[in-house]
Order: C-alpha cells, then sequence, then structure tokens
C-alpha cells in the first residue's frame, strides 16, 4: 500500500506538471496580433506604397538642384572636300534659380502625400489587427460553446440511460424514451453545429493570422474611454483615417496652388564648359527668362469624368478632351472627342490618351457624345 500511494501522488504530480506546462504555453492574445504582424502580406504591402512615396519626394526634390550632362561629339567631313576630323567635349549644368516656389509647392504636396500614405497603413495595420483580436475570440467562443454542447451530449446520454431504466421497471412510458432520444439528438446536432463553427473559425483564424491557432489564452478586459464622448474626442485626433483625409486635402490644395502658379514665369541658368579636338576650350554661362503667354489649344478643351484617390493618395483622372471644336461656330465641331488618363505621382503628371471617345451626340451639343 505505501508503494501504491508513492505511484498515486506521483502520477498525480505529473498530471499537474503536464497541465500546468500547457497553461503556460496558451497562446495570448498579444502573441495572436504578433504573429499577424509578422505575416501579414497586406501590412508588407502597404509598406511597399510607402517606400514608393518617399521617393516621390526625393524625385520632386530633384526639381530644385541642378542637372549636370555631358557630350562627346566627333564630326568627319565629306574626303572630297578634304578629309576633315572634328572632336569636342563638353560639359553642362542647368539649375532651375526662381519660379515663384512652383517647384517647393511640389516637394510640399509630396510630404503631405507621404503623410497621407503613413497614416493609411496605420489604418491597415489598426484593420489587420482588429481582424486579428476577431479571429482569436471567435476561436475562444467556439471553443467554449464546443465544450458546453459536448457536456450536454454527455448529460442527456445519462438522461437517456436512466430513462430507459425506469422504462424497463415499468416507472415510463415508450413516449418518455422517444423524448429523451429526441433530445440527446438535437444536442448532437447542436454539438455537430458547433464543431462546424469551430473549423471555419480555425480556417478565418489561419487566414488572418497566417498559421493555425494552438491553446489560446482568454484575453483580459481592455481599457477604454469613461464615456462616448471621449472616445469620440480621441477618434477625431488620432483615427487615421480621419488624419489620412487632412494630409490628402493638405496635398490637393497644394497642388492647386501649384497649378496656379504655373502661369508665372520661371528663371534658369545654364553653366557649359567644353573643349575641342585641337584643346581649345571654351566656357559659357547663360540666364533664361520666360513664362507662358497664351495655352488655349484644342487639348486644353477638356472635362473630367472621374477622379480617384490611389493606395499612395495621389489623384488618378479620367478626363475627355474636345480637339476639333475651338474657335468653331456652334455647330461645326465636335467630331474628335478622346478618352484620357492621368495620374499624379508626388512631383508631376503623366498622362496617357486612351481610345477615341466618340463624336457628338448632337450637331449643337459639341461637347456631349452621349458616354459618362
Amino acid at each position: 500500500m505505501p508503494k501504491t500511494k508513492h505511484w498515486a501522488a506521483g502520477a498525480c504530480m505529473l498530471v499537474l506538471s503536464i497541465g500546468s506546462a500547457g497553461c503556460a504555453m496558451a497562446q495570448t492574445l498579444a502573441d495572436t496580433l504578433a504573429t499577424t504582424y509578422r505575416n501579414s502580406g497586406l501590412i508588407e504591402q502597404n509598406r511597399a506604397v510607402l517606400r514608393a512615396a518617399d521617393e516621390d519626394v526625393a524625385q520632386a526634390v530633384a526639381a530644385l538642384r541642378p542637372a549636370i550632362n555631358w557630350a562627346a561629339q566627333l564630326n568627319y567631313i565629306n574626303p572630297t572636300l578634304g578629309d576633315s576630323v572634328t572632336g569636342s567635349l563638353g560639359l553642362n549644368a542647368d539649375m532651375l534659380l526662381f519660379d515663384f516656389g512652383r517647384s517647393q509647392l511640389g516637394v510640399d504636396a509630396a510630404k503631405e502625400t507621404v503623410l497621407a500614405t503613413r497614416q493609411a497603413l496605420l489604418d491597415v495595420e489598426n484593420t489587420v489587427l482588429f481582424n486579428a483580436v476577431n479571429a482569436h475570440l471567435s476561436v475562444r467562443r467556439s471553443e467554449v460553446f464546443v465544450s458546453l454542447r459536448e457536456n450536454n451530449v454527455r448529460l442527456l446520454n445519462e438522461q437517456l440511460r436512466a430513462t430507459r431504466d425506469r422504462f424497463d421497471v415499468g416507472e415510463v412510458t415508450r413516449t418518455d424514451v422517444s423524448l429523451a432520444e429526441a433530445r440527446l439528438a438535437a444536442a448532437r446536432s447542436g454539438l455537430a453545429a458547433e464543431q462546424g463553427g469551430l473549423a471555419r473559425a480555425r480556417e478565418v483564424y489561419r487566414s488572418v493570422v497566417g498559421e493555425y491557432p494552438n491553446s489560446l489564452a482568454i484575453p483580459s478586459v481592455p481599457n477604454v474611454p469613461g464615456s462616448e464622448e471621449t472616445a469620440r474626442s480621441i477618434a477625431r485626433q488620432e483615427n487615421p483615417q480621419v488624419l489620412q483625409v487632412q494630409h490628402q486635402v493638405a496635398a490637393v490644395e497644394l497642388l492647386v496652388e501649384q497649378a496656379r502658379l504655373a502661369r508665372n514665369p520661371s528663371l534658369s541658368t545654364t553653366l557649359g564648359v567644353g573643349v575641342d579636338r585641337d584643346g581649345n576650350d571654351s566656357a559659357q554661362v547663360g540666364l533664361s527668362f520666360g513664362g507662358p503667354i497664351y495655352r488655349g489649344g484644342a487639348t486644353n478643351v477638356a472635362w473630367m469624368s472621374d477622379v480617384h484617390l490611389d493606395a499612395s493618395g495621389n489623384p488618378v483622372v479620367l478626363f475627355t478632351t474636345q480637339r476639333d471644336g475651338v474657335n468653331l461656330p456652334r455647330g461645326e465641331g465636335g467630331l474628335d472627342h478622346r478618352l484620357h488618363y492621368a495620374r499624379w505621382n508626388g512631383s508631376k503628371w503623366f498622362e496617357h490618351e486612351i481610345a477615341h471617345a466618340g463624336t457628338r451626340l448632337y450637331p449643337g451639343a459639341e461637347d456631349y457624345t452621349g458616354l459618362g
């Protein structure tokens, strides 16, 4: 007996140690969030978008810096007039000196776009982590419900066995046994449904977090603001979607101001040095000051069809141009409409003609094709 008692005590200690180790290895909500952040491809994608927006700032700053070019030239004269070979090597530097702040506005707009993209990344991170919290809690809920359904099935099994025993001794009728069997069947059906819900919750967890859940720990209740108004105030100040739109509005306002300044002239300088084949060197310095007087060509007659912001917060525009109706009497133009696509990369516009958009719908409506 003493040996048996010692063996039983040892077995109990082993069971307790295994149970304690299982509790210690339970995956907490913080572990789930860390794994999600590490495995999320959506977060990595938006990080790449942010890096691209940072490059747009560098491109915008480049407009304020000098551009240096070199050129080598070799010429051969017709031999019928006498062989002659000339050559030269030159170095030129061009730099914008003053454009009424137009280029600096492009830099500022690109910086605002970067800030908006950062807030977009924060919003994506919030969404991904929120989905991870939902997945974690959904698995925990399904596990608890499955455990409850299993307990219910075990209880109804015992009740059915007791009812059959009572039926054997004549205390209850066949109807009572049938009712107990029906209750057990309903409980088994509910258990199967909850097991299916648990399997579905585990798959959702894997799609969000990147791996299947282990034993999940019950999370603690988070601290929340004391009132709804306090929560609203915090959201207005810190919500990344609100901050993203604020930076996008600031970027668009800067672009509008930059477009307005495009009518002003600009001052630039050119420096050049060179040497020819005979060793003769030369140098030149030049200043250029000029600007637009009139830009009323046919391609400037355009109408915006749609505008959106891409993942970096830059505007993407779809617009239509009417190319043949400028300075013509009403009813004689509108036969050549073109569909265009344009996007802003933070420093300049890239514009592409997509297709011929058709002709006017009515002779008196040169600017209307019936599309869009």
